[in-house]
């Protein structure tokens, strides 16, 4: 006997498929293509710039994520073409409990395709991050749930993590636009720094 009642399947994965457009998904997609022609335009000119941020907030199971991957969907499809002739892509890495610079930099190479083997430092990592971000063509990071980041009351490890998301925008070699999404109490912690 199956427990799947395949007829209530039939009709309730149209309705959970369908989206109705919000007006926030239009802002987002707004957001996302001022950052993207701002890294184009510096990328087109050559030798040193830095990208911005995007922040995304709201209460939780308001959608954030789903407009995100749709927006996400809309610009890997390889139409948004960089400076150098190739596809941009952004990637997404959601974040769950707490987690170091480290930790954070291995769930990124895991997205990118190269999990880490062996024990490596915290700057082995993200030069990696970094180079084989560059040779895939990603240009930005989406840190889903990055309120996770943030610990209330410890500023010492918030700053660091602040001082880490601003190398990233400001990387010499291969800057990335970043996109933070997460509750409200995320605003706090990144909007006067980052975006």
């Amino acid at each position: 006997m199956s427990f799947v009642n395949m007829e209530a399947v039939s009709i309730r994965k149209p309705l959970k498929e369908a989206r109705f457009p919000f007006n926030r998904a239009q802002s987002l997609e707004d957001a996302v293509s001022r950052v993207a022609t701002g890294y184009f335009t510096d990328a087109s000119i050559g030798g040193r710039f830095e990208t911005r941020g995007v922040l995304v907030i709201g209460e939780s199971r308001q959608g954030k994520s789903t407009e995100i991957d749709e927006m996400l969907k809309k610009f890997n499809d390889g139409t948004t073409i960089m400076p150098d002739g190739r596809p941009a892509k952004i990637v997404s890495c959601l974040l769950s409990g707490k987690v170091t610079w480290m930790s954070l930099g291995t769930e990124i190479l895991d997205v990118l395709g190269y999990p880490l083997k062996g024990r490596r430092n915290q700057d082995y990592i993200w030069s990696k991050v970094r180079k084989y971000a560059e040779e895939q063509g990603v240009i930005g990071i989406h840190f889903d749930e990055c309120q996770h980041v943030f610990t209330e009351g410890d500023s010492k490890t918030n700053n660091k993590f602040l001082d880490s998301f601003k190398s990233l925008l400001k990387d010499h070699r291969w800057p990335l636009m970043l996109i933070f999404s997460g509750v409200p109490s995320l605003a706090l912690a990144v909007s006067q720094q980052l975006v």
